[in-house]
């Protein structure tokens, strides 16, 4: 993998474990909460859905897909098992 690939993976990584951590910090998320694995976890499926997206943009939702990983994300780790906003979740998820 080339370093500016590398830096890209890594700077996600960093950007998105910040806000995690402040939410554990604050109590909003559970106690113990990975956030670097979490971060990761995330990256890897926002991947895999582009791809996805790509080869078959018509028929993949990838908006859609996102959202309810999101929601079960949210689920799974908030300390009161709050589910996405449904100014977030979508017209389909509300």
């Amino acid at each position: 993998m080339s370093s500016s690939r590398t830096r890209r993976y890594t700077d996600l990584v960093e950007h998105m474990s910040h806000p995690l951590r402040q939410a554990v910090e604050s109590g909003e998320l559970k106690p113990g909460t990975d956030i670097v694995a979490v971060s990761q976890e995330t990256a890897a499926v926002m991947d895999g859905l582009q791809v996805q997206w790509v080869l078959d943009p018509k028929g993949f939702d990838m908006v859609g897909r996102f959202r309810a990983y999101a929601d079960r994300l949210l689920r799974s780790i908030t300390v009161d098992g709050r589910e996405l906003p449904a100014d977030v979740r979508g017209p389909a998820d509300a």
